[in-house]
């Protein structure tokens, strides 16, 4: 009984990493033979990330949240309102602390455009992290349906997001992905827990989420 369970569980990250891995992969990958990523043609990039967070909403029935946590269209006003403040406070940066060209050159050719905090980035950006989290809260959901405990849940799932993480090393500089990369074990525990201890974790850990990307592109602009 114990391998049949420990079978499902692998069964379920395994899934998880190779659909979150091709959809991370297409916007790298393929997007960009179409022109799209996060500056140009960005209204594309964000309708492949919305695309897939609705699907990904629909495989991991969203709908039906964890039992302890608020309804989906209740954290759903907080979402946006969560999204509205990045979008305000980046313009602003954007508009009162100009970049310095060298710092722009610089993000450029990284290809990790967020920095730049025009409406551009910053849309894609939060089309980005809806998809990021929709799986987050799919993956937490399946787990604890498979009778994982919160704390086995947030360790599988820290584990995982931490190596989904690893191939941006072949995607941007080595500088830009230790940025992403190291974080990402503990973005992984803090997302995870936000979601399997709070009412109103879903819309908790979008707006850590999106706080994280704040600061780095704040510190990338500097």
């Amino acid at each position: 009984m114990e391998q049949l369970q420990t079978s499902k569980t692998l069964s379920i990250l395994i899934v998880w990493s190779v659909l979150w891995l091709l959809v991370a992969g297409g916007s790298i990958y393929i997007l960009p033979d179409f022109g799209a990523d996060q500056l140009n043609r960005f209204y594309i990039t964000s309708a492949y990330f919305l695309t897939f967070a609705l699907l990904g909403g629909y495989y991991y029935k969203l709908n039906n949240m964890l039992s302890h946590k608020a309804p989906l269209h209740r954290q759903f006003i907080f979402i946006i309102l969560i999204s509205s403040a990045l979008i305000l406070a980046c313009l602003f940066i954007n508009a009162f602390f100009q970049l310095n060209p060298e710092a722009a050159k610089k993000i450029i050719l990284s290809k990790f455009y967020f920095p730049l905090f025009q409406i551009e980035t910053v849309i894609t950006k939060i089309c980005d992290v809806s998809f990021q989290q929709v799986f987050i809260f799919g993956v937490l959901k399946k787990l604890k349906e498979d009778q994982q405990s919160d704390e086995r849940a947030l360790i599988f799932f820290s584990l995982c997001f931490f190596a989904v993480h690893l191939p941006l090393i072949f995607s941007l500089s080595p500088l830009y992905a230790f940025y992403f990369i190291i974080p990402s074990m503990f973005a992984g525990l803090i997302f995870s827990y936000c979601i399997l201890k709070y009412r109103y974790g879903l819309s908790m850990s979008f707006a850590v989420h999106l706080l994280f990307y704040l600061t780095i592109g704040i510190y990338l602009r500097a």
